[in-house]
């Protein structure tokens, strides 16, 4: 579209366009290439909406809607590409790709995760829990690597015995020595109260973010 091409035009001190004023000695006439441009300009809208033009009926609500019903329809607004930061219209043909997204490498980093024994969950606001399982021969303690490192900080650690019978549940257990680490924390393991020696398996939890 363009401003009016009436011969009879008005220029608008504010902006410099070309205008319509009814007020003037000899009121501005709508000329056929100003009717033109808008009502082509429009149609082009109707046409990409599927709709075809008909004449106006003020009985027949359709023959006055085409405009708003293509709209509403497919075809009109153009999907931007996949991660597009512009101000573009979002259709929801792209708001659809954006979600699935998620689950790839590009948001890994946001709400990544790694289902295994020893594994971990990023959550939305950053929280991160991390799981695994450690076998421990040495006696007095040991050292869990957190499957991934903490970016900021680790919040908390635990650890609980994994073991085969009841009785070895009850006698066997760990706690975390502070400070805990963002890339790993120790515990210090024990069988009732005198440090583990024998291989002993623990369940292992940390949060962190």
């Amino acid at each position: 579209m363009d401003y009016t091409q009436s011969n009879s035009f008005v220029t608008d001190a504010g902006t410099g366009q070309r205008m319509h004023l009814a007020a003037q000695a000899v009121p501005t006439a709508v000329s056929d290439n100003d009717m033109n441009q808008v009502i082509w300009e429009l149609m082009e809208i109707v046409k990409a909406g599927g709709q075809v033009g008909a004449p106006f009926d003020k009985a027949v609500p359709a023959t006055y809607q085409k405009l708003l019903t293509a709209l509403r329809a497919a075809g009109v607004f153009t999907t931007a590409a996949a991660l597009d930061n512009t101000t573009k219209a979002a259709t929801t043909a792209f708001v659809r790709a954006e979600l699935l997204q998620l689950g790839n490498a590009a948001y890994a980093a946001i709400f990544g995760n790694s289902k295994t024994a020893s594994g971990y969950q990023r959550l939305p606001g950053g929280l991160i829990v991390q799981w695994g399982i450690i076998s421990v021969s040495v006696g007095g303690g040991f050292t869990w690597t957190y499957p991934i490192a903490f970016p900021n900080a680790a919040l908390q650690a635990y650890a609980s015995v994994y073991a085969a019978t009841v009785g070895d549940v009850i006698l066997r257990t760990a706690q975390p020595v502070s400070p805990l680490g963002a890339s790993s924390a120790q515990f210090a393991a024990s069988v009732s109260g005198a440090a583990v020696a024998s291989n002993t398996g623990f369940s292992l939890l940390a949060i962190g973010h």
